[in-house]
């Protein structure tokens, strides 16, 4: 026993001792939940009160004035939907769902013909459709103040006069489920770039110079700058190839999927795969520069490899942020690493087209902050070399 107390006491020391790592791992293991958590309550917040909002975005509400003296008495803003509401509503910019009032609506709604007010929403975006049932609820009750008010000047029965059909239009194709049933798809292969160079970026920096191979460098007439791009090179090459596995191993794991209706849903050929492939590459690039630069920063392999554990923390979030953000989408989301790749991989599994411009943007992101971190990782390792 106390030969086991003196290891265990030495271990502790050990451990305390390098307070930096201890420190990051405090952080990361105790501070993740809980932001996770206010993100999650803050976001269903928001969602509480925009499904509460009493605003309603319609288009030739000029034909309903009826209804729109309904709305107003129940204290409801009306505003004019924009032209390209179907567009807002797909990209997520617009917040609510667009009631569209057809044409001699009030003669045709007086002479109890039948009719249709068209309700447009898009399952992908959430916060549309959650005002989707509020919406629905207002006109419901339109249909059954009109219907009492028939009963009382005619003495008909109030469902008589139930003739308005609310029907509802979702913008998002048949594959937009995709982003809701394989979700987790993009967060994996993005972690998969990042853990397919995550044991080589480290052993090149901090495992070397703890082997005490990185000295012998000085010798040699390669300059420090040619030094570290050779190292992201071949870092790249492996993150690269692992990455390309993660993405094409889906290929022949559809044929395992016992749901043809799942199968159909995700429909991920090789055109896809290529695609996503494409999406994945430049993060592969930053992740290299990232972590060679962490592990040259770090005074262990230890401290590094917590380093690069946050990374993988603000790989999760990240997402997750924009996920539950009010806002939505932005336009300078495509200029953010992670976030940027999230999207396009997303978009490709739910069948939408990525735009050149959001790929070329997300890619100079991670080009450029890549050039940086290997500047600042040949400056540290010259650094550490001298």
């Amino acid at each position: 026993m106390q030969g086991i107390r003196t290891v265990c006491a030495k271990e502790l020391l050990d451990t305390l001792r390098d307070w930096r790592s201890l420190l990051l791992v405090i952080l990361v293991t105790v501070l993740s939940g809980p932001l996770l958590l206010i993100m999650i309550t803050n976001s269903l917040a928001s969602f509480e009160a925009r499904a509460e909002r009493r605003i309603v975005l319609v288009q030739g509400i000029d034909h309903a004035p009826s209804l729109a003296d309904y709305l107003t008495r129940e204290t409801v803003t009306l505003e004019e939907a924009p032209a390209d509401f179907r567009a807002q509503l797909a990209s997520g910019k617009l917040a609510d769902p667009v009631l569209l009032v057809p044409p001699g609506f009030e003669v045709a709604w007086q002479q109890d013909q039948p009719l249709t007010l068209e309700l447009v929403s898009h399952s992908g975006n959430g916060r549309a459709n959650a005002g989707v049932s509020r919406l629905k609820r207002w006109l419901r009750g339109y249909a059954s103040e009109r219907a009492q008010l028939k009963l009382l000047l005619r003495g008909v029965h109030a469902g008589s006069y139930d003739t308005l059909k609310i029907e509802e239009i979702d913008l998002a194709s048949a594959r937009a489920d995709v982003s809701r049933v394989f979700g987790m798809l993009p967060f994996f292969l993005i972690l998969a770039a990042l853990y397919g160079l995550w044991s080589a970026a480290i052993d090149a920096t901090a495992g070397e110079r703890e082997r005490g191979t990185l000295a012998p460098v000085r010798v040699t007439p390669v300059s420090t700058l040619q030094l570290v791009l050779g190292k992201w090179f071949a870092i790249v090459l492996v993150g690269a190839l692992v990455s390309g596995l993660a993405v094409f191993s889906f290929l022949p794991a559809q044929a395992m999927m016992h749901s043809e209706t799942l199968r159909a849903m995700l429909a991920f050929g090789q055109r896809e795969a290529w695609r996503c492939y494409a999406a994945v590459v430049p993060l592969v690039l930053l992740y290299g520069a990232v972590l060679m630069w962490i592990g040259m920063v770090s005074r262990s392999v230890r401290q590094a490899q917590l380093g690069a554990t946050g990374v993988v923390l603000l790989s999760s979030v990240l997402p997750l942020m924009v996920q539950f953000d009010a806002a939505g989408q932005a336009g300078w989301h495509a200029w953010l690493p992670v976030v940027s790749q999230n999207q396009m991989i997303l978009a490709v599994l739910a069948g939408t087209p990525v735009s050149l411009m959001q790929g070329l943007q997300a890619s100079a992101a991670c080009i450029a902050l890549s050039a940086l971190m290997l500047y600042c990782t040949a400056r540290r390792m010259q650094h550490t070399l001298d």
